[in-house]
């Protein structure tokens, strides 16, 4: 199962993969950007020449029903209206979230956007998600429902307590009708 932080930005300031990769060194994050993919058009699989690391990427229009799947609360949606596009960054271990995190983060301090992480909600400026990356910051909980519900379940002696009391009350109906 991957997990996803999202980067909202104006299409107008995605930036290119050398700015991208320069930012992240100029900011003493430990990863390096393959500056041969296009951030604008580029999806798929970007790896990171250094390691043996990388993450998903895609970028797409921001449509006005995204902040909910997103996962971002009612109260911070007004936060993201302002821009058009949506970086999605996934990635499947720990091991590469320390470079997704850094770049994303990056991402967003460069972009002029906002960071999203996807599994809380939780709704970042650029220098919160560059404290964040660093882990110097914990964004505050989202105060919303779990994206998804657990299903109720009904145990099994739920359904023996439930049949006991239905035999009861058929017997009591029983013999409620055959004496009259």
């Amino acid at each position: 199962m991957s997990l996803n932080l999202y980067v909202v930005l104006n299409r107008k300031d995605i930036p290119s993969a050398e700015q991208w990769a320069a930012t992240l060194l100029r900011l003493s994050f430990p990863v390096e950007l393959d500056t041969s993919l296009n951030p604008a058009t580029s999806t798929g699989y970007w790896p990171c020449p250094d390691s043996t690391k990388g993450f998903e990427f895609s970028v797409g229009p921001l449509d006005q029903e995204e902040p909910a799947n997103l996962g971002v609360s009612p109260k911070n949606w007004e936060h993201i209206r302002p821009y058009d596009s949506v970086a999605v960054l996934s990635y499947e271990n720990e091991g590469d979230l320390a470079v997704v995190k850094a770049a994303s983060a990056t991402l967003a301090k460069i972009g002029n956007g906002l960071l999203i992480e996807g599994e809380s909600g939780a709704l970042m400026t650029p220098d919160q998600a560059i404290a964040w990356a660093r882990g110097q910051y914990e964004p505050p909980p989202e105060n919303r429902p779990p994206l998804v519900l657990p299903k109720q379940r009904t145990s099994r002696i739920t359904w023996a307590k439930l049949g006991l009391l239905a035999f009861i009350v058929g017997y009591w109906l029983y013999r409620w009708v055959t004496e009259r």
